[in-house]
């Protein structure tokens, strides 16, 4: 209000950025710029910083569901490993190391725990199906090897035909630690009834192998599991998750993963039942992910449906869920923000 004429300023222009400009008079308008701004940080927290590599088509018609759980589990502990694949260009740095040495036969044994012979047998099946490519560089002897980039890709865009989902991988070689960590914990020293279970029953199981079967299956802007086609619009652009969750008929749209069909994305199987000892490990794989915070569990009424960490697994900084249901995520998995 002007103190002179006692006019309202309905209009006062604030400038926010180069690009936008926001017309705020009244309290409803000032709240709404307020509402606007913590959206515009909301994006801005979205920025990903960290390393991270690209599930391309091939990982999940070539691997998910062929690949027994041992293979797998070896495949993805050599993720955080890669190194840029986007371009033709090879050199020492664009292929696999480990602790910054060109990785062979003999440390990948190591990486994998199993026998030289085991391992060159897992290098040749990569090889054989186009997961990974053998190379010879300058000043090594032996083979090095990198990822193939229609399986995992990183350092170049993706098909924008096709939404990806970006594995952070600073994240999983911390989410690999923290769960070998706890299945030796769990099968020699069982702390609860339901670990000790596991104990009695279970001589081995790969946690590390059923996350990776996962890792397609997250929803972009819900971060649920489900066996949706990546192009499916379970959420538009106008409705919260939250809403669609309440209404009965859009509740339709999600396909939330069932445990069966899990099961079968990381043991090569086809079944719709489970029988107790397969249960029981399927069962310890989602304890220890859940342990270690790489996945979470919504329940609602007697159905549960589980939920990806998105500081592990995400689609795009511009492909997010809504404010509410971010909120409700980070809580849920005591994140600050999604780095």
């Amino acid at each position: 209000m002007d103190e002179i004429t006692g006019e309202i300023k309905e209009f006062a222009k604030i400038e926010v950025d180069d690009d936008t400009e926001l017309a705020v008079g009244s309290r409803k308008a000032r709240l709404q710029q307020i509402e606007h701004m913590k959206k515009l940080k909301y994006w801005e927290n979205g920025k990903r910083k960290k390393h991270f590599a690209q599930t391309m088509p091939a990982y999940e018609e070539t691997v998910i569901g062929n690949y027994p759980s041992k293979l797998l589990d070896s495949l993805i502990r050599a993720l955080p490993y890669m190194n840029y694949n986007g371009n033709d260009r090879i050199n020492a740095n664009d292929v696999i190391k480990l602790d910054g040495k060109i990785a062979n036969d003999t440390s990948f044994s190591k990486l994998w725990g199993v026998s030289r012979p085991t391992a060159v047998k897992y290098i040749t099946r990569f090889i054989e199906d186009n997961i990974w490519e053998a190379i010879r560089v300058d000043g090594f002897n032996g083979n090095a090897y990198r990822f193939k980039r229609d399986v995992f890709l990183k350092g170049s865009k993706s098909d924008k035909e096709y939404l990806s989902k970006k594995v952070v991988l600073e994240t999983l070689a911390a989410m690999i630690t923290y769960a070998d960590q706890e299945r030796a914990r769990i099968l020699s020293s069982p702390r609860n009834r339901e670990e000790k279970l596991y104990a009695k029953r279970l001589t081995t199981f790969h946690p590390i192998a059923f996350l990776g079967a996962l890792l397609t299956k997250t929803h972009y802007k819900s971060f649920f599991l489900v066996n949706n086609r990546f192009d499916d619009e379970i959420v538009k652009e106008e409705e919260t998750v939250q809403e669609v969750l309440n209404s009965s008929y859009k509740k339709r749209r999600f396909k939330f993963l069932k445990k069966y069909e899990m099961w079968n994305l990381y043991s090569r199987t086809e079944t719709k039942k489970l029988s107790s000892d397969r249960k029981l490990e399927l069962e310890a794989c989602i304890y220890v992910l859940k342990r270690i915070g790489a996945l979470g569990k919504w329940e609602t009424g007697k159905n549960e449906y589980y939920i990806m960490n998105p500081s592990l697994v995400f689609a795009s900084p511009n492909a997010k869920c809504d404010h509410d249901w971010y909120h409700f995520i980070c809580t849920m998995f005591n994140l600050k923000n999604l780095e």
